[in-house]
């Protein structure tokens, strides 16, 4: 069983992730975007056994900030709101990102930066725990990470359930690595 697992990850694991050289400049890119690869390791231990290798669905650092308004209201059991975050460093530079009991699509300027299915991620800036959609704060300071998801949750059926489109949020779904 362990030899199947083993044949099992090392035909899904990517050439570059086998070299170590490799890994290490991926490290080295994240700390430079300001993203803690030890906090990212971790939970890719948890992701690779759900959706497969981690470095390869990482895709960016969408927004650094802190979170300058905060509407958030329940209504028929769904937290539903807007998170703007302004840039640390530029206050006319922002996003904002819709929620409903999840992060929902994150904008900049009226245009997405990611969207559902795939994961808009809110984490601390000063040590990567992970906030959710209810635990988002007024002057919190966050990494904004953008992760693709699994092609199987990219199909037409699960778009039509869990898409933008459902969620009234876009009027279709960009992946985001084909948003610049």
């Amino acid at each position: 069983l362990l030899n199947d697992y083993i044949n099992f990850v090392d035909t899904v694991t990517s050439p570059q992730s086998k070299e170590m050289v490799d890994f290490k400049d991926a490290l080295e890119i994240m700390e430079e975007q300001g993203i803690n690869p030890s906090r990212l390791l971790t939970a890719s231990v948890g992701l690779s056994g759900e959706v497969g290798e981690f470095n390869d669905i990482v895709k960016k650092l969408l927004f650094q900030g802190k979170v300058t308004d905060l509407l958030r209201e329940t209504t028929d059991g769904w937290a539903r709101g807007e998170v703007k975050i302004t840039s640390l460093t530029d206050p006319n530079d922002s996003i904002l990102v819709k929620l409903q009991n999840e992060f929902l699509i994150a904008l900049k300027d009226g245009k997405p930066l990611a969207m559902v299915p795939d994961l808009i991620c809110l984490v601390d800036l000063e040590n990567a725990e992970p906030i959710t959609a209810e635990d988002v704060r007024y002057g919190q300071r966050v990494n904004v990470i953008g992760v693709s998801t699994p092609p199987n949750m990219r199909t037409k059926a699960a778009l039509d359930t869990f898409g933008p489109v459902p969620f009234k949020v876009y009027d279709k779904f960009i992946p985001i690595e084909e948003i610049k």
